[in-house]
């Protein structure tokens, strides 16, 4: 399943934030409960669960309708070797079936169905803070997920189809909750906040017939989400909320700004043509074929700014291919198994893609073979004057850096995302000047002698490197930077996993191989900053 300003920094910190709750970490004294075989079901184990412990749910149909009161608990449902989710809570069409009264809580690994109708009744009810519903599947309820007065919640990678109100409300005082990286379907409405602010969505999807409905909120941040609904995809009736950077599949590559449907006026600023969840054009896109239109990339990407360019499947030799346009999009193809069929493979010396432009996405892309004269080659080089770009879902292989910015302190708002990065000689990526980078979700595999997959230096500032998963030989070395926040990380690297000489940062809730942190808290090299919610890593092979 898969910017701008100061309300995106916070955004991201919470997220991070709640990234670090769904990280299962052996808490001291906690318990793991297993339902049927500990108790006979969901209720009985929650009445005798205490804080920090795990509830583990077996696979089949549970039947429940439970409210939780301790804080720290998890509950977690079974993935079977094909990574389905196979345990089901069902609420035989009757109240709601999860309400958290309390804190700290981890919803996960679940399906869960079948509230009862009323305008109350929901699969999930949250009223605490720092709770995490994540990785589940919620559906044929009411609502999906009910937030009320709620605070710093995280609703992340999920699947919501045929609720019959909504598939989120956000209400009553609710605030600094974020729902990302989410899909909504086959419903009336996908996430509608009421009478409240300061709440963020970002990277969900939505073929709902309504994609987000604000009413009396303000504040509220809506960005990098994919809206192709049936009828009116986005309305605001609130005041001072914040569009920006997401994908409209009616904008049809338009240049301007896009309007929001309601009372507010409200406007994305830098509106994209959206993509699809494997990152392709919709049907209706107007689209520029390669090699159909045009034999290479570097002919496709001279049609000008608002071009969507698909590449077919194929080894395309080429190098050097300048972007200098605006809301340009270049995406490879992608098999039925999600594998990559588009390689960019260097014909000689330089860079692969050059972003000169603003609004870039380049997605799908197996990109290899640099040279290693110069030294400074990239799979992507980002020019110092270069802003609000994504790279998504791209293989990076034999090469010297994988993306590379240009010193230069107008870079802002890169987006690096599900990303892979193998035998990199110098750095997987390099950042440099500028702010609101965002590096997360990405891999960093096979070690080169003294590599490092994330180099930040010369003064970057207001950026997050989260859930990320480092096993080559040096994770991440900060210098001459600050306001870096780093949380939800896997660390297995040879050498070292991280170097901060600086306490300007922050590092909260990554894991980390060696040195197994005495009381969660791990200390960062050169002991000048630490983690304090630190934990085992967890060992990830591609």
């Amino acid at each position: 399943m898969k910017i701008t300003d100061t309300s995106f920094s916070r955004a991201v910190y919470l997220i991070t934030l709640f990234s670090a709750l769904v990280v299962f970490q052996h808490r001291v004294n906690a318990a793991l409960i297993t339902v049927p075989t500990d108790y006979p079901d969901l209720d009985t184990a929650v009445n005798a669960a205490g804080p920090g412990d795990e509830i583990f749910m077996k696979e089949g149909v549970h039947h429940a309708n439970v409210v939780v009161y301790i804080k720290d608990l998890t509950i977690r449902g079974e993935v079977n070797a094909r990574g389905e989710l196979v345990t089901m809570i069902d609420g035989d069409g009757s109240g709601s079936i999860l309400t958290i009264a309390a804190n700290n809580c981890c919803i996960t690994e679940l399906i869960i169905q079948n509230s009862g109708n009323g305008t109350d009744d929901a699969g999930v009810i949250i009223s605490g803070h720092d709770n995490a519903v994540s990785h589940s599947i919620i559906h044929k309820c009411s609502i999906g997920v009910l937030l009320v007065d709620a605070h710093v919640n995280g609703v992340k990678d999920c699947i919501f189809y045929n609720n019959l109100i909504s598939d989120v409300i956000i209400t009553q005082k609710s605030y600094d909750n974020v729902v990302k990286d989410s899909e909504f379907q086959c419903g009336p409405l996908g996430v509608s906040i009421n009478d409240t602010g300061d709440n963020k969505v970002f990277e969900n999807v939505f073929s709902t017939e309504k994609g987000v409905l604000i009413n009396g909120g303000m504040n509220n941040d809506i960005y990098m989400n994919e809206f192709v609904c049936d009828s009116v995809t986005a309305e605001d009736n609130g005041e001072n909320n914040f569009w920006d950077g997401n994908g409209w599949s009616n904008h049809l590559a338009t240049a301007g700004r896009y309007p929001i449907d309601g009372t507010a006026g409200s406007e994305d600023k830098n509106p994209y043509i959206a993509l699809s969840r494997d990152h392709t054009p919709y049907p209706g896109t107007p689209t520029i074929y390669v090699p159909d239109d045009y034999p290479t990339i570097a002919e496709a990407v001279e049609h000008g700014d608002d071009a969507f360019i698909f590449v077919r499947a194929g080894v395309y030799y080429e190098n050097d291919i300048d972007i200098p346009g605006i809301k340009v999009t270049v995406v490879g193809e992608v098999g039925e198994d999600g594998e990559l069929l588009t390689v960019l493979n260097f014909s000689g010396d330089g860079s692969g893609f050059l972003f000169s432009g603003n609004m870039i996405t380049v997605a799908n892309f197996i990109i290899q073979n640099t040279s290693d004269d110069p030294p400074g080659d990239a799979g992507i080089c980002v020019n110092a004057l270069s802003s609000y770009n994504r790279v998504l879902n791209c293989l990076f292989r034999n090469v010297n850096y994988g993306v590379r910015f240009e010193a230069g302190r107008e870079n802002h708002a890169m987006i690096i995302h599900d990303c892979r990065f193998y035998r990199f000689a110098k750095a997987g990526i390099l950042l440099s000047d500028g702010d609101n980078y965002t590096i997360d979700g990405n891999q960093f595999h096979i070690t080169v002698k003294d590599d490092t997959a994330i180099r930040i230096f010369d003064g970057v500032a207001a950026s997050y490197i989260t859930n990320n998963v480092f096993s080559n030989s040096n994770g991440v070395h900060i210098l001459d930077s600050r306001r870096i926040f780093l949380g939800g990380n896997e660390f297995t690297c040879d050498v070292r996993d991280a170097r901060d000489p600086s306490s300007l940062n922050t590092w909260k809730g990554n894991g980390y191989m060696r040195d197994t942190p005495p009381l969660n808290v791990y200390w960062i090299y050169v002991l000048l900053n630490a983690d304090p919610r630190a934990h085992l890593a967890h060992a990830v092979t591609d």
